[in-house]
């Protein structure tokens, strides 16, 4: 959620950055209406094009809909 990206990120981008983490934000809408398989597939999209693995990790940052999804 963009709310939080704002409160948040900076913080939480230094802190990976300095532990040498990559990373990509994946930033979803709120609302039941998005809580869709269209919705998990845009996210599985964005894992492949940043080359996640399956040791990769997701970090869900939010209530409701990311953690449902993830």
């Amino acid at each position: 959620h963009l709310f939080l990206k704002e409160r948040y990120g900076e913080i939480l981008e230094e802190s990976l950055t300095r532990e040498g983490i990559p990373y990509e934000w994946a930033l979803l809408p709120t609302g039941e209406k998005i809580k869709h398989l269209g919705t998990v597939e845009d996210l599985y999209n964005l894992c492949a094009s940043a080359h996640l693995g399956k040791r990769g990790t997701l970090l869900a940052f939010g209530g409701g809909v990311i953690q449902d999804i993830v």
